[in-house]
């Protein structure tokens, strides 16, 4: 009879293809097993025999198992194991059907939340055109070359920062320099809005991004509105980009819409597995796979937005903190003081 349940239970796993449920019907046949198994014993080197005299076995004799026909098998004995096999095959089961499931849903409440982000981003984005008639310059930069402050930051108001953006701007000093690098650390402006879900946020206290803005629209000290776009509904604003990522702050976080993606650091990217998420100049988003090269090269732009390769220019390696001097701040603690 057992060697019938082994067949039975071998059949079994030929028919589920899951490596989960074949695991589980396996350790099944095995503590099976052992409990047949309990009837092997190993008889002693010399014993007496079933009439009572003493056994002619030599001592020599290797000891070997071998059934004992006096020792009938037990059902109840395997019947205690039997809660326990099929515990594990239902919990099994629950994980074979169940995990990849839990795994999809998290990775969709993932994307959900990263196409808000774009959102939002794509909201601030059009309030700062209503205020002032233009989006935000990529970067803005003093003549001589000094960075002040990213699209990043320009938008900061609209994404109800209003007062950490009143608290940089009041010393009208480069992003960089050590009264105002202390101001964008993460505990005084965690800002989500531009980091995927699904990568690390932070850079050492310094908060990663992973979205880049379109240098044709978003590059040096640049001033494009919708007259000179055009077709904003084909037209990308910001989408994901390639590592290395930028942090909050910088003033050369845009990507060159003419370079495939996922080939360097001046190239867009994608923060999920097969595409690319993009918010288009019109504030919708949407979803472009890695395949579709010749539908993402047309979401560059018209050409009469082409601009001066000087204008978009900017290093291979991102900014680094490193070594560099800051003066620590709190706006927490500034704002408390002042109520």
């Amino acid at each position: 009879m057992r060697n019938c349940v082994l067949r039975v239970l071998l059949e079994f796993v030929k028919v589920f293809p899951r490596d989960l449920i074949r695991i589980a019907v396996f350790n099944c046949a095995i503590w099976y097993g052992v409990a047949g198994a309990k009837r092997l014993r190993e008889p002693p080197a010399r014993a007496e025999n079933r009439w009572g005299f003493e056994d002619s076995t030599p001592a020599t004799r290797p000891a070997v198992l071998y059934w004992n026909p006096h020792k009938r098998c037990s059902m109840f004995r395997f019947s205690r194991l039997l809660p326990f096999a099929v515990m594990s095959l239902l919990l099994t089961l629950v994980a074979a059907v169940g995990l990849p499931w839990m795994l999809s849903l998290r990775e969709l409440a993932r994307k959900t939340q990263w196409r808000n982000n774009y959102k939002m981003a794509g909201l601030a984005l059009h309030n700062y055109h209503d205020t002032f008639n233009m989006f935000p310059p990529g970067g803005v930069f003093r003549a001589d070359g000094t960075p002040f402050q990213g699209w990043m930051f320009s938008i900061a108001p609209f994404l109800d920062a209003s007062p950490f953006y009143s608290e940089v701007t009041r010393f009208s000093k480069p992003w960089d320099d050590p009264e105002t690098l202390g101001y964008y650390m993460y505990s005084n402006y965690p800002v989500h809005d531009y980091t995927c879900p699904a990568k690390t946020r932070l850079r050492g206290p310094m908060t990663i991004c992973h979205m880049a803005g379109n240098s044709w629209i978003l590059h040096r000290n640049s001033s494009v509105n919708f007259e000179k776009i055009g077709d904003s509904a084909h037209t990308m604003l910001i989408a994901d980009a390639a590592e290395p990522y930028e942090v909050f702050g910088s003033t050369t976080n845009w990507r060159d819409p003419e370079l495939a993606r996922n080939t360097g650091p001046q190239s867009f990217g994608n923060c999920f597995p097969g595409e690319t998420f993009v918010l288009l100049a019109d504030g919708s988003v949407i979803q472009v796979p890695l395949v579709e090269n010749e539908r993402w090269k047309l979401l560059r732009g018209r050409e009469e937005l082409r601009p001066d390769p000087m204008a978009t220019q900017r290093p291979d390696t991102p900014w680094e903190l490193g070594d560099r001097p800051y003066v620590p701040r709190d706006i927490r603690e500034r704002r408390n003081r002042d109520k």
